[in-house]
């Protein structure tokens, strides 16, 4: 399969029942749980999913990650909504490149 035709596509709600089935059954972790604002994606080639990843919004608080970015405490909840935190990560057909092609794929998806 070439890679090149790979797309990245919001799982839309009626598929997100088969979304949360295929991590259950495929992922470590099993398949995410629905807190606050999420989203759901899937990697598209040739009309079948090829990978899946969940993202969520960042965590209240997080010292590593507050002080990695080095945020004062009071800047804290104002810049939030600049974080996500992907949750799962799961590649359904592994082939070659697949997982670098969809992350990046991902990456721009979501910023």
């Amino acid at each position: 399969m070439n890679l090149s035709e790979l797309i990245i596509e919001p799982v839309k709600r009626e598929d997100e029942a088969e979304f949360l089935a295929l991590m259950h059954k495929h992922h470590y972790l099993g398949a995410p749980h629905k807190i606050g604002e999420s989203a759901y994606y899937a990697a598209v080639l040739q009309g079948e999913w090829v990978a899946l990843s969940s993202f969520y919004a960042a965590a209240l608080k997080s010292a590593a990650r507050d002080r990695w970015l080095g945020w004062h405490p009071r800047d804290r909840i104002p810049r939030l909504h600049l974080i996500t935190s992907q949750s799962r990560f799961l590649i359904l057909k592994p082939q070659p490149n697949l997982a670098s092609r969809t992350l990046s794929l991902l990456r721009r998806q979501v910023a």
